[in-house]
């Protein structure tokens, strides 16, 4: 697989639903168990995806604070439900807890597709910067506003697979079919002559391997955990590792 460095940032959230819902949580389970769910692969303590990872240590200290009366249930790889009904359930009340990029959201609440904007965020540095920046406060109070808590941020850098050419520059997706992963990446896809096409990150694998997709853009993790080596020819990654 040739590899090109190319910078690309991807802003996610582990968001919770408010917290009366939380209080109600407690109530009404009478095992005590929060659920959380995402679409990442399972991980075991020390290897494997960094956000299962993150969503168990979270369970754990969760059970650590509450000295065992609260727990938290993990159910990864969409094992509990689809993962562009996730963001819905919680303003419903029907799940607890999610790690789910905000522009996954961004069909239901538009406002969320600025996590993915392309090129708003140029480093870790800035897009970290967003949670006490003002343009951090107004996303809180925003989600606040919709029945969501953001309980932690994740800013994680990503790229593009390619099945055919190396994908550097709009230009290069002319007459390819692309996952843009939001809103206003498709609108770049779209104004540079390619196809876009839409579905979650745990989905590229298989539009891979069959053609249905000629190239992706995901998150570093997901070009890892999902495989994407073994179904790419070409990857264009974040220069900036951390």
């Amino acid at each position: 697989m040739d590899i090109i460095r190319r910078r690309v940032l991807l802003g996610c959230a582990f968001a919770a639903a408010s917290a009366p819902r939380l209080r109600r949580a407690r109530a009404a389970d009478a095992a005590g168990t929060l659920k959380i769910s995402h679409q990442f692969p399972a991980s075991s303590d020390k290897e494997g995806d960094f956000r299962d990872q993150l969503a168990r240590r979270f369970a754990a200290e969760v059970e650590k604070r509450t000295g065992g009366r609260l727990k938290a249930a993990i159910y990864p790889g969409s094992s509990l439900m689809k993962v562009n009904a996730q963001f819905a359930a919680m303003r419903k009340g029907a799940l607890d807890l999610t790690l789910l990029p905000l522009p996954y959201a961004g069909g239901e609440v538009p406002e969320l597709n600025i996590a993915f904007i392309p090129g708003l965020v140029t480093s870790y540095e800035q897009g970290y910067a967003w949670r006490g920046a003002e343009i951090g406060k107004v996303l809180t109070q925003f989600l606040a506003e919709k029945g969501v808590v953001l309980v932690t941020w994740i800013w994680q850098a990503g790229g593009a697979a390619s099945r055919t050419t190396p994908v550097v520059a709009p230009p290069d997706v002319k007459g390819l079919k692309v996952r843009g992963g939001s809103r206003e990446m498709d609108l770049v896809i779209k104004a540079a002559g390619g196809a876009t096409l839409s579905f979650p990150s745990n989905e590229t694998y298989a539009a891979m391997q069959t053609g249905a997709a000629d190239a992706v853009t995901t998150s570093s993790t997901s070009l890892l955990s999902f495989r994407l080596a073994e179904v790419s020819k070409h990857l264009t990654i974040n220069k900036q590792g951390r």
